[in-house]
């Protein structure tokens, strides 16, 4: 085992450390009245640091049998030595036993077990590709610091200069996750109309519902996704009611999900463009779009993964549980419906009635559990206000919403900001249904034009993300489909310029700050949308990529049907 092998497992288990050890420690410090005695950047510290050590012990005994045993004791010592040094003085020593015995099957047990099963063909890969090694070296420890600092403001939001944008007061106070669990609890206590704004919002106090959530110094804003969503958070409410709890968990979930589908659509893939995606999947992770949704708590990073992941099932001939992920989803979202447009143009009715299977199943349960009440709401209530886009009246009043507005609903009202006469809710309903037509006929063309497993998953990712410019609101997380497409595309791009166009389109997306001049910063919007537009049509319509001579399974398979 050569260290190129054990670095990459060592960023893994760093990546993974801090967010496990405090999605284990917030309930047991809560519990045991310790949590506020233990400073979360210490423990983080510790979680990030346990596995660097355990991998110079995996180093120093590469190709020894004892190494697998050494790297488990050195974990055991630290970990025990850092519940001593951490929790006595503190008189929390057993609430961080079982963080620290997480934090030491991580390092211990998870980082040898990875090095391992990466494949031999990255040994020697240092000196072999001296400037990519160092590039994706600097990518894994950029990777392993910003995990941390967010772990840090998910575990104590007290600490805001550990988010994602500490200056912008808006993201340092918003929390999609406190409109989810609020409403959930008002649907557990008979409320049907679980849509009015809460009343901590603006707006007349008459037309508003009383907070049920402690969120503390976060927002609360109303709940705006379709009723059957709402067996997620009650599902959560069932375990504890404690908001901050909650967060540090659904942290850890999205998390895990986003990681796990990355990962997973890279070895569905297979072969050298497998392995290409696997590589560069720190940078889908570590985008501003990923780690913005993953600290807000939206339901879009994990719906993105989870789509993802039922066509995979699909792929794989196991509807049942691919009907079940898509359902939900669909039923969350609705734009990953133009997956199941997808399916459909395909004609894999099996794999189209499982969908619909479960999604009637999915309704039939939240009728149960919610009662009828919140269907009602939605129908004569929310789907009205989402169409006129009064349910984000805010986005009217704010040059920095709709600067950051992605959606084709939001074209007319940046036109209407910059002077253009005419522009009205109206046309922005005609636009979303015209581009809702083009989307349709796009996911009927992708079902068609899809030749191999890699341009299989492009035309999902590009799918999703048009799905989602469908919304009437769309801030920047809803990109994180887009990056994770161009990590794909990296696999052929074989030229300086086609390189270099990849990389530009990543940054502006991921780092790139608007400027304040809303005559600057509009134009600039309008054009990011078109070229992101530009980008997901072209993933579709372009000309089919013969299937690579890597995977002759999938040759014969495509030879077979193109016989029959």
């Amino acid at each position: 085992m050569k260290c190129e092998r054990i670095f990459i497992a060592l960023v893994a288990a760093s990546t993974a450390s801090p967010i496990v050890l405090h999605a284990v420690w917030r309930p047991l410090g809560t519990a045991a009245g310790a949590f506020e005695a233990v400073p979360a950047p210490l423990l983080t510290l510790i979680a990030v640091l346990s596995p660097l050590a355990c991998a110079i012990v995996l180093a120093a005994f590469a190709g020894r049998p004892a190494g697998a045993r050494a790297t488990l004791g050195a974990a055991i010592f630290l970990a025990g030595a850092a519940a001593v040094a951490v929790g006595a003085p503190r008189g929390a020593l057993l609430p961080l036993v079982p963080p620290f015995a997480a934090v030491l099957a991580i390092s211990g047990l998870g980082l040898p077990w990875v090095a391992r099963r990466l494949p031999a063909s990255l040994d020697g890969v240092a000196r072999r590709r001296r400037v990519a090694a160092g590039l994706w070296a600097v990518l894994g420890l950029v990777v392993v610091l910003q995990t941390a600092r967010l772990s840090v403001f998910m575990a104590d939001p007290s600490i805001t200069g550990a988010s994602l944008l500490p200056r912008s007061v808006f993201f340092v106070r918003h929390a999609c996750l406190g409109a989810y669990v609020n409403a959930a609890e008002l649907s557990r206590q008979g409320v049907a109309n679980v849509y009015r704004e809460p009343r901590a919002s603006s707006g007349p106090a008459a037309s508003q519902l009383p907070p049920t959530i402690d969120v503390g110094p976060f927002m609360l804003e109303a709940y705006q996704y379709p009723p059957p969503f709402l067996l997620l958070p009650r599902f959560a409410l069932l375990f504890t009611r404690d908001f901050f709890i909650l967060r540090t968990a659904w942290f850890a979930v999205q998390a895990g999900l986003l990681a796990f589908a990355l990962l997973r659509l890279a070895r569905w893939i297979g072969g050298e463009e497998g392995r290409i995606a696997a590589l560069l999947s720190p940078l889908a992770w570590i985008s501003l779009p990923s780690f913005l949704g993953m600290q807000l708590g939206n339901f879009q990073i994990t719906a993105i993964a989870l789509s993802i992941l039922a066509m995979i099932a699909f792929e794989a001939r196991r509807p049942g549980i691919g009907g079940a992920l898509l359902a939900f989803c669909v039923l969350s979202k609705l734009w990953p419906g133009l997956l199941v447009i997808y399916l459909l143009a395909q004609r894999r009715w099996r794999d189209a009635a499982w969908v619909l299977g479960s999604a009637l199943v999915l309704v039939l349960a939240s009728l149960a559990v919610l009662g009828p009440g919140p269907f009602a709401a939605f129908m004569s209530y929310q789907v009205p206000r989402l169409s006129s886009g009064e349910a984000f009246g805010f986005m009217s009043k704010s040059i920095a919403a709709l600067v950051g507005n992605y959606s084709v609903f939001g074209i007319p009202f940046k036109l209407a900001a910059l002077g253009v006469p005419g522009m009205s809710p109206s046309i922005s309903s005609s636009l979303s249904w015209r581009y809702t037509l083009v989307a349709l006929g796009l996911a009927v063309i992708a079902a068609r034009r899809i030749d191999d497993r890699r341009l299989k998953a492009c035309a999902w990712l590009a799918l999703l993300s048009l799905g989602a410019l469908r919304a009437p609101f769309a801030p920047g997380y809803v990109l994180v489909s887009t990056q994770w497409l161009m990590t794909l595309l990296a696999a052929e791009a074989r030229s300086r310029r086609a390189v270099v166009a990849l990389v530009v389109s990543w940054l502006a997306i991921s780092t790139m700050v608007p400027p304040t001049d809303p005559r600057v910063a509009l134009p600039l919007s309008m054009v990011a949308q078109g070229a992101g537009f530009a980008l997901l049509s072209w993933s579709i319509l372009r000309r089919r990529r013969p299937v690579t001579a890597s995977r002759p399974a999938d040759a014969r398979k495509a030879a077979l049907e193109s016989a029959a």
